[in-house]
This record gives C-alpha cells, structure tokens and sequence, in this order.
C-alpha cells in the first residue's frame, strides 16, 4: 500500500482469488484507534486487483499496517473476521 496523507493511495495485490457469492474485497488502513474503509476491489480472471485514490482519507494517527478482508458487495463499516491479507508493523 502507497499512503499519502495529501495524494491518496495505490494498492496493487496479485493472486487474490475471484471473490464469488455476492462477495468483494475491501482494503482497511489499521491504526491504534482502529481500522478504517480504503475502499472496495475486485480481482481480474488472473487474481490482479488495483485500488487508486487520488483523494485523500482521514486517518487519525499513525497507520500501523492494512489488511484486506472478503466482505458482501458494497463493503461494511467495520472489517469482518475473513481477514484475506494483513501487514503490520
């Protein structure tokens, strides 16, 4: 994940599974205070997947890590337990 406070963000996973059965993916930038919405991706037929903002997202502190769940279509407010990609620090 590329995260710019003023520029937005680029996220750019490989290998993701189709997300079938009404699912989609939905990227979470974890901080102390919590986890908060990136947006919402879906993979190519070859499981390349891009998410690209060029506004910005508020974020309360510092970002600790991002995590990437499988959520149902239209995404939701908090990340559910089927946690598909996780980076901390």
């Amino acid at each position: 994940v590329l995260y710019s406070r003023t520029r937005g963000l680029l996220f750019s996973p490989s290998r993701l599974p189709a997300a079938t059965g009404g699912k989609t993916y939905q990227l979470w930038l974890l901080t102390r205070g919590g986890a908060v919405n990136a947006g919402l991706m879906n993979s190519d037929a070859e499981g390349r997947a891009t998410l690209a903002s060029d506004v910005p997202i508020t974020v309360a502190g510092r970002i600790t890590g991002a995590m990437v769940t499988l959520e149902p279509a239209g995404g939701r407010s908090a990340p559910s337990a089927d946690q598909v990609m996780v980076r901390v620090e």
